[in-house]
């Protein structure tokens, strides 16, 4: 996740540098997290749309064994038969770094849909 947030934070020094709305959604919006919180002067307001951070849910055991199983479905069978279950263990098991989130000046607004569990 590192990678991705170095990247997207070379990009915004590369266009301007001034701080930037961003907006991500699912594991865009982790990114944008992980920018956010390694690169708050970067960023002036992120809208992270339905980031999967499993790992703050409630729930957090139960959707990590279902992402570790498409995961090894993957593994075991390839890409067809994970994305029938969908494949997105690495982002989803990243936990962003909420403290360094809240501390920073970054405005973030995380948004999730109506329907959406």
């Amino acid at each position: 996740m590192d990678v991705h947030g170095d990247d997207a934070a070379q990009l915004l020094a590369a266009l301007g540098g001034e701080p930037a709305h961003v907006l991500g959604s699912s594991g865009g919006a982790q990114i944008g997290l992980n920018l956010a919180a390694r690169y708050p002067e970067r960023v002036h307001t992120l809208v992270a749309h339905e980031p999967p951070c499993i790992e703050l849910l409630p729930d957090a055991a139960e959707q990590r064994a279902f992402v570790e199983g498409v995961y090894d479905t993957y593994r075991r069978e390839g890409v067809g038969p994970a994305m029938r279950k969908f494949e997105g263990a690495p982002i989803s098991l990243n936990v962003p770094d909420v403290a360094a989130l809240r501390a920073g000046p970054v405005r973030v607004v995380v948004g999730v849909g109506e329907a959406s569990t």
